[in-house]
């Protein structure tokens, strides 16, 4: 049917209208220029010991990061949060008092948000995971504001930072290393072409 389709569009001459040319040149650049991409990185390698040297330098950014687990009570006004911290002090239990008096989400769970890591809520947290990370187990926060009001914060649990073994990270920094090099490669030819051309840019064609 294709086919059949594509000689009748010949036979009225669609192929030489300018919007169907237009369509095949633009095509025929991305296809050709995907292409010279795939051969310009092809043939790259990364060995052994690009790998090991990669790793030496990174493996504590390669690292599973320290994880605690995170018990708040959220409230809308600093005295609310206030009567809650007594209440702590006089020795009621941090999960009941999150359950019943806190506003946040986590409510439902008695305050409990799991295991958290530093920078994984975004930066409106920033000043949140400043305090959960430097809690003791166990120990309840001061008041503080925070995106959803006023909090008070503690730490149930804390899983120190990971180091991963070289085997476990292998295929990935190989992986990493190989598409690094490959962009590179391809950088350096545009890099020379672009040295080595007479480029004139016509800003109203960019408009």
């Amino acid at each position: 049917n294709q086919e059949l389709l594509y000689q009748e569009a010949k036979s009225r001459g669609l192929q030489s209208r300018k919007e169907v040319k237009e369509l095949v040149d633009a095509f025929l650049r991305r296809a050709v220029v995907e292409q010279l991409l795939i051969d310009t990185a092809e043939n790259v390698t990364v060995d052994a010991q690009e790998i090991e040297t990669f790793y030496d330098r990174y493996k504590d950014q390669l690292a599973e990061p320290e994880q605690r687990r995170v018990r708040e009570i959220v409230v809308s006004s600093e005295d609310r949060a206030r009567e809650a911290l007594i209440a702590l002090y006089q020795g009621q239990d941090f999960a009941t008092l999150a359950k019943e008096r806190s506003i946040g989400e986590s409510s439902s769970n008695a305050g409990d948000i799991g295991f958290i890591v530093k920078g994984q809520r975004g930066s409106d947290y920033a000043k949140y995971d400043e305090i959960v990370f430097s809690l003791d187990k166990g120990q309840p926060s001061s008041i503080f504001q925070g995106p959803q009001g006023y909090y008070i914060i503690k730490v149930e649990d804390i899983k120190e930072q990971k180091s991963k073994l070289l085997t476990d990270v292998w295929d990935d920094v190989k992986k990493s290393l190989l598409e690094l090099k490959q962009r590179q490669r391809v950088q350096d030819l545009t890099d020379k072409l672009r040295g080595g051309a007479d480029v004139e840019i016509i800003e109203e064609l960019l408009k």
